[in-house]
């Protein structure tokens, strides 16, 4: 019921906040190109002279088109709005936050009390909050990145345990979001050598 409230307490901040914060420069880059493949489905023919003059060039803009997709899809059902631009990243923030709440209580075994103080830690976070608020990629970034970081800890737990079968299924998971984040950002492998790293030489 806490955690309930701590998210309900969020998304009313979001909510609040989401159509009312002007579009950030990084954000115009997705949410230029997820409007024009509403109409042409080809991101290449986005005339960006159009747009705001902070737009980046079309390369930059092309970076995370599968973000830009999902921008696209949401525009599609939501109608074309910073609100209905910014909804993907809320969905990813939350995943995250659901992803790793559920980790804790199904592999850990974490009490109600520590979902509880890992929740609010979480939320608590200005910066989560903004970057739920920006239409970037940077929040499913954080999704993949946590993703991978848990199916490091879960290949070596099993892995030690000789239960290959287990370990081969998080290694296909850890592999699957590394893939799909090198699509966006290098900043995550440094992050990924020093878990491994960790890891392998703990005691």
């Amino acid at each position: 019921t806490v955690m309930l409230l701590i998210v309900a307490v969020f998304l009313g901040l979001w909510f609040a906040m989401a159509g009312r914060i002007p579009s950030w420069s990084d954000e115009m880059s997705h949410l230029a190109l997820a409007r024009q493949l509403l109409g042409t489905c080809d991101p290449s023919q986005l005339d960006f002279a159009r747009c705001a003059i902070n737009v980046p060039d079309l390369v930059y803009g092309l970076r995370a088109i599968e973000f830009t997709q999902l921008v696209a899809l949401s525009f599609q059902y939501f109608g074309v709005s910073l609100w209905a631009g910014r909804v993907v990243t809320l969905f990813f923030t939350l995943a995250t936050w659901l992803f790793f709440v559920m980790y804790l209580r199904l592999r850990q075994r974490a009490s109600p009390a520590t979902l509880v103080v890992t929740t609010l830690l979480f939320f608590g976070q200005s910066m989560v909050l903004e970057q739920s608020l920006n239409a970037r990629f940077y929040a499913p970034l954080l999704f993949c990145l946590l993703v991978a970081l848990v199916a490091v800890w879960e290949v070596r737990a099993y892995w030690r345990n000789r239960r290959r079968a287990p370990a081969a299924v998080w290694l296909v998971v850890g592999a699957g979001a590394i893939g799909l984040s090198m699509l966006w950002s290098l900043i995550q492998y440094f992050v990924l050598a020093a878990a491994v790293f960790m890891l392998v030489f703990k005691p």
